[in-house]
C-alpha cells in the first residue's frame, strides 16, 4: 500500500456508517453486496442516511440486507418516495424559473440541484436537494428578485430597500427566497470573497445544458462543475457525505478528461480542493483516483495527514438522535478552508476580520459617509459572536 495517498489511511468507522458507504459502493458497481461488519442499529442507520442525504443508495441495497427489519424497510421506502416527490416539485419550480428568466432575457446558471441529480445519478429522485440555486449576473440580481417575487411568488427572507439591497450585493453572495416550503437561493457570486471561485459567468458560451421537463436548463461545463462541487464541499467541511458521492457518481456516468479537468482546476485556483475531494471520494467510496489526481497527492503529502485528521472525526459512533455528532465550530471550518486555499490565506483572514456583513450594516445603520466605521467595528462584533457561541 502506497504512502502519501488516501489508500494508506485506515477508516475504522462505526458499523452503520460503514454499511451506508458500502451501499454507495454497490450503487457505483465497485462492490457486489454489502456486508455489515457488526450488529447494526437500524434506526441509527436510517438517521445517518438521512443526514448524509444518501437514502437512495441504502434503498437500492436494501434487498441485499436480509437482516433489515420490515419497519426499517418501510421507513426507507417512505423516505425515498418523499424525496422523489419533493424533487419533482423543485423540478417544476425550476422549469418555471427557467421560462421566466428566459422570457426576460436574463442569463443564468443552475448550480447543483436537479440538473446535478440527473447528470450524476440519471434520475432526479435519487438525490435529495434542499433548494434551487440560481446564479445571475450582479447587475441582473435586483430585476431577477423582483420577477421571482411578482410572477412566481418567491418572497425574500429580508425586506430590503434599495440601499439595503446595494449593501447585500456588496457584502454577500446570495438572497434566500421562499414560495411556501420551497427555497430558492438567488446567487450573484459563487463565493463570498470575489475571486475565490472564478467560474464562468451566466451567458458564457462555455455553459452547457441539462434537459429537465423537456426544457434545456443552463449549467456549468463539466470541468467547472467538478471544481465547483469540490469548492462547495470544502466550504462546508464535507460534513455530509453526499457532497463526495456526487463526485463519484458524476465521474462514473460522465467520465471527464482528468488532465483537462485538473488543468482547469489549477487555472481557477481549485486544484488542491478538487484533488483532495476526489481523494476523499476514493478513500470512502472507491471513487476514481486518476493519475493526475494521484500526482497532486504525491506532490503534496500533507494531504494524507489532512485526510487522516478529517476521517478521525467520524469514527465515534453517534448516539441516537445525533447522527451529526461532529463539532464544527467556526474556527475549525476556517482552518480546513485555509488548508485548501493556502495561497489566499491573507485575503481570507482579512475578509473574515474586516469585511462587514449585511447584518452588521442593518444592525447599526449609518449614513454612507460613515460606512468606513463598519470596517473598524467588524473585528469587535466578530469576537463577541464567537465568545457568545462558547
Amino acid at each position: 500500500m502506497q504512502t502519501g495517498l488516501p489508500a494508506s489511511i485506515s477508516l475504522d468507522l462505526p458499523a452503520e456508517l460503514d454499511l451506508l458507504l458500502q451501499s454507495v459502493k454497490v450503487a457505483l458497481g465497485s462492490l457486489e453486496k454489502p456486508e455489515p461488519k457488526d450488529p447494526i442499529d437500524w434506526d441509527l442507520l436510517l438517521e445517518i442516511a438521512r443526514w448524509h442525504r444518501l437514502v437512495w443508495p441504502l434503498f437500492n441495497a436494501a434487498d441485499q440486507l436480509p437482516d433489515m427489519p420490515q419497519v426499517a424497510r418501510e421507513q426507507l421506502e417512505a423516505d425515498h418516495r418523499e424525496t422523489a416527490g419533493h424533487n419533482l416539485r423543485l423540478t417544476a419550480a425550476l422549469v418555471s424559473v427557467t421560462n421566466l428568466l428566459n422570457k426576460h432575457q436574463i442569463p443564468f446558471l443552475t448550480l447543483k440541484g436537479m440538473p446535478l441529480a440527473q447528470a450524476a445519478l440519471g434520475d432526479i429522485g435519487r438525490r435529495r436537494s434542499r433548494d434551487l440555486d440560481i446564479l445571475v449576473r450582479p447587475r441582473d440580481a435586483v430585476q431577477a428578485r423582483d420577477l421571482l417575487h411578482a410572477e412566481l411568488g418567491f418572497v425574500p427572507d429580508m425586506e430590503l430597500d434599495p440601499r439595503g439591497m446595494e449593501l447585500l450585493l456588496r457584502t454577500e453572495k446570495e438572497l434566500k427566497m421562499y414560495a411556501g416550503d420551497l427555497l430558492l437561493e438567488l446567487h450573484w457570486s459563487y463565493a463570498h470573497m470575489p475571486g475565490l471561485f472564478p467560474g464562468i459567468q451566466p451567458g458564457d458560451p462555455r455553459a452547457t445544458e441539462e434537459v429537465l421537463g423537456g426544457l434545456p436548463v443552463p449549467v456549468l461545463p463539466p470541468d467547472d462543475l467538478f471544481s465547483y462541487l469540490a469548492y462547495h464541499g470544502a466550504s462546508h467541511f464535507w460534513f455530509r457525505f453526499f457532497w463526495l458521492a456526487d463526485l463519484a457518481f458524476l465521474a462514473q456516468r460522465r467520465p471527464p478528461d482528468w488532465s483537462t479537468l485538473l488543468e482547469r482546476a489549477r487555472e481557477i485556483g481549485q486544484e488542491r480542493a478538487t484533488a483532495f475531494s476526489l481523494g476523499l471520494t476514493h478513500l470512502l467510496m472507491d471513487g476514481p483516483m486518476p493519475e493526475p489526481v494521484r500526482k497532486v497527492w504525491e506532490q503534496q503529502p500533507e494531504l494524507t495527514g489532512y485526510a487522516s485528521e478529517w476521517i478521525a472525526l467520524f469514527r465515534r459512533k453517534p448516539a441516537p438522535g445525533q447522527a451529526y455528532d461532529i463539532p464544527a465550530p467556526l474556527a475549525r471550518v476556517y482552518k480546513w478552508f485555509l488548508r485548501m486555499y493556502p495561497h489566499l490565506r491573507g485575503r481570507i483572514f482579512a475578509r473574515a476580520l474586516f469585511q462587514p456583513s449585511i447584518h452588521d450594516m442593518l444592525a447599526f445603520p449609518l449614513p454612507r459617509p460613515l460606512h468606513p466605521l463598519y470596517y473598524v467595528t467588524r473585528p469587535f462584533r466578530l469576537a463577541s459572536r464567537i465568545l457568545m457561541r462558547r
